[in-house]
């Protein structure tokens, strides 16, 4: 009787201890599970975050882009700098067919005759007197006339400007004034090099389309700042 009981006791223990065992095992697959399923969030929510930072640079690089290509396009405003905090001097293109701007008029005190380094171009079949009132070298003179004339042979829209102007001729005048303004009207350009370089540059090739579009009549408007940025892209 008592090895009947030992043995009865034994086999008693048996189931009490595999459950003992299995239970363990099981809180043991429990606990890596959640440790994995933990890993694997901490992971797709790194990837969220870097992916939302992602976004908002490309957000930020198209405001910045779209910001810029709006102050290049608009009309009376083509900076060549960064701003007045860096020292650099906005440039103000102002005129219109209106006024007292010289052309057919005459000179005037915005649009002078030039009387330095004066040389006569043809822009098809223009013929263009271009010259210093007395503050542009002779050297900036040959670079705005030779930069006018690979604009009108470049771009389509500066063509179509200056073949529209009436008359067969224009009269381009380089200088440099305090007030950083160029003007245009009635046949006739004054270009401020106070802060444009004369030759192949963007600033320099709006601002001409610019002040050549009111050459030919055309006043400040949503067409001449369309003349304005396509000349720019194309030339």
């Amino acid at each position: 009787m008592q090895i009947n009981s030992t043995s009865s006791q034994t086999a008693a223990s048996c189931p009490s201890n595999s459950a003992d065992k299995f239970g363990a095992a099981m809180d043991a697959a429990n606990t890596g599970s959640q440790s994995s399923s933990q890993a694997a969030t901490g992971t797709q929510g790194m990837e969220q975050i870097l992916s939302q930072i992602k976004d908002l640079i490309q957000q930020l690089s198209q405001m910045i882009q779209a910001m810029s290509q709006s102050e290049s396009s608009r009309g009376g405003a083509v900076a060549t700098g960064s701003g007045e905090a860096s020292g650099a001097v906005p440039i103000r293109s102002v005129g219109g067919s209106g006024g007292a701007l010289g052309g057919t008029q005459g000179p005037s005190d915005n649009i002078p005759d030039p009387t330095e380094n004066v040389r006569e171009i043809r822009l098809g079949g223009k013929t263009v007197t271009i010259g210093s009132d007395g503050s542009a070298s002779a050297a900036e003179v040959g670079a705005a006339g030779a930069e006018l004339q690979r604009m009108y042979d470049t771009s389509p829209t500066f063509r179509r400007t200056i073949d529209s102007a009436d008359g067969t001729n224009l009269t381009v005048t380089l200088g440099r004034r305090g007030d950083n303004t160029s003007w245009g009207g009635g046949a006739r350009v004054f270009l401020n090099l106070n802060n444009i370089n004369a030759g192949n540059n963007d600033s320099f090739q709006m601002i001409a389309g610019h002040e050549f579009a009111h050459a030919a009549g055309l006043p400040h408007g949503a067409e001449l700042e369309a003349i304005e940025a396509a000349v720019g892209a194309e030339a």
